[in-house]
């Protein structure tokens, strides 16, 4: 299964990326930092400490998402929500259409996400971003503004 030329060649990442990159910007840094391996029988790259690659494992392997909301409140102004979900489609619909609890009424827009290979990843990230949110919000909203403005990049090519 070969992806398409213009997508990042990180297994899983669906990012868009300008002619003659492999990788997108997020992905090449951990390529420079040899934080990522490629599958000498499929050429995906995988994060190093993933000892089996996902594509060439198992064509029913589940991806996961770790996303972050923008919420509008009332009483509280502009909130971050964070969450991970096995369908990112359908969890920001039920988002959308007020189906969960904490962010029903507070117009959910998606800022952020991240494409993840285990739900123990995803709840890992989950977890650390959270605490991330509480000790340093403002390092959460660099980070939402840098992948906003990557998204930007990206939709311009």
């Amino acid at each position: 299964m070969a992806k398409a030329e213009n997508l990042c060649q990180l297994w899983g990442c669906e990012v868009r990326i300008r002619a003659g990159h492999f990788l997108c910007r997020q992905h090449y840094y951990m390529y420079e930092d040899e934080s990522l391996s490629q599958c000498g029988t499929c050429n995906f790259y995988r994060p190093s400490d993933v000892q089996e690659c996902p594509n060439c494992a198992s064509d029913d392997l589940e991806l996961y998402h770790v996303y972050i909301l923008k919420l509008r409140d009332a009483n509280r102004g502009v909130k971050f929500y964070v969450g991970q979900t096995n369908d990112l489609l359908v969890r920001l619909t039920e988002h959308r259409d007020g189906l969960t609890k904490t962010t029903a009424g507070k117009d959910p827009q998606l800022v952020w996400f991240e494409p993840v290979l285990s739900r123990e990843e995803a709840l890992g990230t989950e977890k650390a971003l959270k605490a991330l949110l509480r000790k340093n919000p403002r390092a959460v909203r660099q980070m939402v503004a840098y992948f906003q403005a990557l998204a930007r990049e990206l939709h311009e090519l």
